[in-house]
């Protein structure tokens, strides 16, 4: 049983070197448009004659609100992890598989051996995970697989990276493999 980390973004960014965080500059403007429109809706209320006005405890509450979303997506989602030959994000998926899988499962993440599990199936829950970060443009791909033992999952690979053609033909076995 490997004792590696479970597969996080912040991990990967610290351990591979195709791999860093960008500013997202439309997420960035958002959230301080969001900041500002509720900064604005609070201040607003006190320029009302009755404050105490059911309008005016609206606008409060609209304004309270945006701020806290906006604080929030600033926090969240102002920095993205990419892949930097091609600036292209990188989004998690999870996969569950059926136990009797896992072999097949390992010898794909191991070995890159992707057309030996052309026609294997995920399902919506199972005693195997797997885990994986891709990027948009299909050029990078980190894997790690997990079993289920009783109250948790625990890695049963390494992280694996793919890059290039390894990556993009991960891709087409998760398309190949997703149930949707």
């Amino acid at each position: 049983m490997s004792t590696s980390p479970i597969i996080d973004t912040s991990y990967l960014v610290s351990n591979h070197p195709h791999i860093g965080k960008r500013t997202n500059v439309a997420n960035l403007a958002l959230s301080i448009t969001l900041i500002v429109l509720g900064i604005a809706a609070f201040l607003t209320t006190f320029l009302l004659k009755q404050p105490s006005s059911a309008v005016g405890m609206a606008l409060m509450v609209v304004g309270i609100g945006l701020f806290v979303y906006g604080a929030m997506r600033l926090v969240r989602q102002s920095r993205s992890v990419v892949f930097l030959p091609t600036q292209s994000a990188l989004k998690k998926h999870t996969l569950y598989f059926d136990l009797k899988e896992l072999h097949n499962l390992k010898e794909l993440v191991e070995n890159r051996n992707f057309s030996a599990v052309i026609n294997l199936k995920s399902t919506h829950s199972g005693n195997v995970r797997m885990d994986v970060l891709l990027s948009g443009c299909n050029g990078f791909a980190a894997v790690q697989l997990f079993q289920f033992v009783p109250y948790n999952y625990t890695p049963v690979t390494d992280i694996t990276y793919y890059t290039n053609e390894d990556a993009q033909r991960f891709a087409l076995f998760l398309r190949q493999s997703s149930t949707k």
